[in-house]
């Protein structure tokens, strides 16, 4: 039914917002680094961040390279990857 289609989405929203508060918590990340990772893990991207947040361009990318550093991956991808192995984990 579309109901439980619904429902099973919405667990897994909770499951998935966990998991980036349990990463964010994990890999010590400031809260603005909090706040910046997980619209990238919604798939956000710079641009979005900066208008969104309204910083500039160039304090994004340094919080973003930060966050990478923290949470060892070198791409956009990779901690899509991240939050994706920890959702289906927990």
């Amino acid at each position: 039914s579309e109901a439980k289609g619904a429902e099973g989405a919405a667990q897994g929203r909770g499951r998935w917002s966990r998991t980036c508060e349990e990463l964010a918590e994990q890999y010590k990340l400031s809260p603005r680094q909090k706040e910046i990772f997980l619209l990238l893990a919604k798939g956000r991207n710079v641009q979005f961040i900066k208008d969104e947040l309204v910083l500039s361009t160039p304090t994004v990318k340094s919080h973003v390279y930060n966050i990478y550093q923290k949470m060892g991956v070198h791409s956009h991808q990779e901690l899509l990857d991240l939050v994706e192995r920890g959702a289906k984990g927990s």
